[in-house]
């Protein structure tokens, strides 16, 4: 498994190319996109968080949401 940073890298390189950069840097578009998946994640994960693997791959998710955040 990847670590969040990682992860965070990943998603990001996903949208670089997808992102306008008329209003900001295509990096911020891109982690802003990220960002969108990670919390869409993080919510249909919701319904399991009483299962330990739900709980672990919340844990994991809010770990990349916090790299995300320090990009």
């Amino acid at each position: 498994m990847k670590t969040p940073n990682e992860k965070a890298k990943d998603l990001m390189n996903k949208f670089i190319s997808y992102a306008d950069d008329s209003m900001a840097s295509s990096t911020d578009n891109a982690r802003n996109c990220a960002l969108l998946c990670v919390n869409e994640t993080i919510a249909s994960l919701r319904t399991w968080e009483n299962t330990y693997m739900g709980r672990e791959q919340i844990l994991y998710f809010l770990k990349v949401k916090d790299e995300l955040e320090t990009f």
